[in-house]
């Protein structure tokens, strides 16, 4: 799967459903590159840097997480820059550099609620041999905002209340009019099924409308769309 070319300084490299590998993001500026997300695996992020070279980019002097869960931080390992998250995200991320990796102890995981089914099922399928996985915290922490200025083009990283997650970070760039929204948007595994928290997917809607509804958002596991053509389907969840 190769990168595709949004806009002059955005590219993304689309979801892939089969090892569960969410969609991955760079915006440069003048002055740098970001990357957004950083992958589930050593080998997701190392697809995308390879991509990024190909294209004729320089690679990100930072990388921003949206949130903990294993497809979009287990790549940190392979970053070429220092990667920024919310103090949630670090906390949760803490935690799970100090879990084990074997069937035993993720079996033992899943009965406690700890990983859900999905996650329990996905990881390894990109993790045949499961002592390959690297679990690290991120080099910067935020509270609740920070912004990057790229050089004639900003990035704002916001936490958002989420149906999700409780960590979930959202990344608006005005310049271009993109917003990355990771899983942000997401309903959460509970068994085999799929659930809206709809109090919360309510305030999400709501934060969503502040933004252009023009706005082109990337999502975590979905093709692209449009910010109103997203929020006519998250409202009919309601």
């Amino acid at each position: 799967m190769s990168l595709i070319r949004w806009k002059e300084n955005c590219l993304y490299l689309p979801h892939l459903a089969d090892t569960d590998r969410p969609a991955l993001a760079y915006v440069k500026g003048s002055r740098m590159g970001i990357l957004l997300d950083c992958g589930n695996s050593a080998q997701h992020a190392r697809l995308f840097m390879k991509e990024l070279l190909l294209a004729g980019e320089n690679l990100p002097k930072l990388a921003i997480l949206t949130h903990s869960h294993w497809d979009h931080s287990f790549g940190m390992s392979a970053m070429p820059c220092p990667v920024a998250a919310c103090e949630k995200t670090a906390e949760k991320l803490e935690t799970m550099c100090s879990w084990s990796w074997t069937v035993q102890a993720m079996e033992e995981r899943l009965e406690a609620g700890e990983e859900s089914l999905f996650s329990h099922r996905n990881i390894p399928k990109e993790y045949p041999d499961l002592s390959k996985i690297v679990v690290k915290s991120p080099d910067i922490l935020f509270e609740h905002t920070l912004t990057v200025d790229l050089g004639g083009e900003r990035c704002i990283a916001s936490t958002i209340l989420s149906p999700h997650e409780t960590d979930c970070v959202i990344c608006y760039f005005p310049g271009n009019g993109m917003l990355f929204l990771g899983d942000s948007y997401c309903s959460v595994p509970v068994g085999e099924d799929w659930i809206y928290d709809k109090e919360r997917l309510s305030v999400y809607i709501q934060t969503l409308e502040s933004y252009p509804p023009g706005t082109f958002c990337i999502k975590g596991h979905h093709p692209p769309q449009l910010l109103w053509e997203l929020l006519e389907e998250l409202r009919a969840e309601l």
